[in-house]
């Protein structure tokens, strides 16, 4: 099982959907390398704490070759915080319950499945269709599907699941164009749009719109949300303080599984416990307790053995907004000037796991990924030549950032140099991500730092925020991106699809509105674990990995 969909920013991923209430989680860490100089001092600040005189745990490589069917502990600095899937509370926890129609392959290179599109293949549906001129998809449920008491999938689940995703307030903006659905049988779901949307087969692999049994079951929400039955590999056999700082889930095989005659899923159980310090989690893998750890900061990958840490491909985007609508950035030429002041390839060189300097703010490594025509540039003399052709001498920017994402704060540290050597004062002003977003979306801010990144195997998905969020916030006439997106939606071909996607990429690269700056990768500590095999979608297969001991 692969997991799916949380709202696009850190620490909660997707910006909220027109007319939806954002809900924020906890922000994913990371920490920099130690260098000399200037960047060691930014990096310093961004503390970490070092554990000296601790061995690594006992024997292990972070992907054993030899097949496994034990328990598997994965420790998490922050709970998951629900199982509603219109919160998308985490993207490791929820899919181990639901599944979803479709999947993404854990391959974003991979070769196209046969019918279906670019980086799909098969989950609770077996086969779907796409008519774009009936405005319909048509997806036939596989006769295996089961929830986990047993009861089959059907399409009237569907149906009526499709109503609960419309009518989500976190995420129900991004199904509105999708009418309604109707079931001609027990296995076939009609859903008929309102315009041709070749995004929503990208949609049917989101953890935004889990597969609930019709009714929740006969349980109340409230109820059901507390132990949920779902058609996944696992079910949930304790959940102690949800969404607490004590956050413990226990999950089992679920026998129901619709790869059960297969062997999957292979681990026998998966434990998911919060532990909010740093020191203690590293602690638990280093006796064996723990078997993978999230997002590891440098201070950890330190202590464990090179072959314990596992890097997906770099493919989020760190970058920052910047307010067109305030006087002093109207002009585009002082956005660009800021744009080009910043060395991206410095920042970059912070970050462990083969950052890379972003050329766009667009995730990379997807499959139909879209190069910008004119990428970023380092050059400060000709940054100092267009604020002096804009009459800029001296400029004072306030730049809002989360002071509990180390590499953002670094990265800001970095900034704030560069910016100095052409007569920019930068103001560090440090938050919490919530503060982040509540300034970002009212428009309360002049530069703020933003995370972005798909969590579906299209360009479609990280660029669909454009119109929706980072064009109005920045103060910019959304219609044109918004135009492009839909094209995008729209088209029958990928050269088409492409096409549009290159226009909101270069639209983006051309007002320096929102600007990436560094493309990074997820990251785990690993051990005793076989099949555990991460992608670009901060993600990984759930049915296949297993402990090993």
């Amino acid at each position: 099982m692969t997991p799916h969909r949380a709202p696009r920013f850190t620490p909660a991923r997707r910006p909220p959907a027109p007319g939806s209430t954002f809900r924020t989680t906890h922000p994913e860490r990371f920490t920099v390398k130690k260098r000399t100089g200037f960047i060691a001092a930014a990096v310093a600040v961004a503390a970490t704490v070092v554990i000296t005189g601790c061995s690594a745990g006992s024997s292990t490589t972070a992907t054993s070759t030899d097949s496994g069917s034990g328990p598997v502990v994965i420790a998490r600095a922050n709970p998951s915080s629900t199982f509603d899937g219109d919160l998308a509370g985490c993207q490791q926890t929820g899919p181990l319950v639901y599944d979803s129609l479709l999947r993404f392959q854990q391959d974003s290179k991979a070769a196209p499945v046969d019918g279906f599109a670019s980086g799909l293949e098969p989950g609770l549906a077996d086969t779907y269709t796409y008519d774009p001129a009936a405005l319909t998809y048509t997806v036939h449920i596989r006769e295996a599907a089961k929830f986990s008491n047993g009861n089959p999938v059907t399409a009237d689940d569907i149906v009526w699941d499709l109503g609960v995703w419309k009518a989500g307030t976190g995420s129900g903006g991004y199904y509105t164009n999708i009418l309604s659905a109707e079931a001609p049988d027990t296995q076939t779901v009609v859903f008929h749009l309102g315009v041709p949307d070749s995004f929503f087969a990208y949609q049917l692999t989101w953890c935004n719109g889990p597969i609930y049994p019709k009714d929740y079951a006969g349980m109340t929400k409230e109820a059901y949300l507390q132990a949920p039955i779902g058609a996944g590999p696992y079910k949930v056999t304790s959940a102690t303080d949800i969404g607490g700082a004590a956050e413990k889930l226990v999950f089992e095989k679920n026998p129901n599984y619709w790869r059960a005659s297969e062997g999957y899923p292979k681990a026998s159980s998966v434990t998911i416990e919060a532990i909010a310090d740093a020191n203690q989690r590293l602690l638990q893998f280093q006796n064996g307790a723990v078997n993978i750890i999230t997002d590891p900061d440098d201070a950890q990958r330190a202590q464990v053995s090179a072959d314990q840490v596992v890097t997906a491909v770099p493919d989020r985007v760190k970058g920052y907004l910047i307010n067109a609508a305030l006087p002093q950035f109207s002009d585009v030429t002082v956005r660009e000037a800021i744009s080009l002041a910043i060395n991206r390839e410095d920042i970059a060189s912070l970050t462990g796991g083969g950052a890379l300097a972003a050329k766009s703010a667009n995730s990379i490594n997807m499959p139909d990924e879209v190069q910008p025509t004119n990428p970023y540039q380092y050059d400060v003399a000709k940054a100092k030549s267009l604020l002096a052709a804009a009459g800029v001498t001296t400029l004072s920017v306030d730049y809002l950032y989360n002071a509990a994402d180390t590499v953002a704060t670094a990265t800001a540290q970095v900034m704030q140099s560069n910016l100095a050597e052409v007569g920019i004062t930068l103001n560090l002003k440090a938050s919490d991500q919530a503060g982040v977003i509540s300034a970002l979306s009212s428009g309360n801010y002049q530069m703020g730092a933003v995370d972005d990144w798909g969590t579906s195997p299209t360009n479609m998905d990280p660029l669909s925020p454009v119109p929706v969020a980072y064009w109005p916030w920045t103060g910019l006439d959304p219609s044109g991106v918004a135009a492009d997106l839909l094209a995008a939606k729209s088209a029958v071909t990928l050269d088409d699809r492409q096409t549009a996607l290159k226009k909101i990429i270069d639209a983006m690269n051309d007002q320096f509105n929102f600007v990436g700056v560094i493309n990074v990768a997820s990251q785990y500590a690993v051990q005793n674990v076989s099949g555990f095999v991460p992608n670009i979608y901060t993600a990984w297969n759930f049915d296949t990995f297993a402990g090993t001991k």
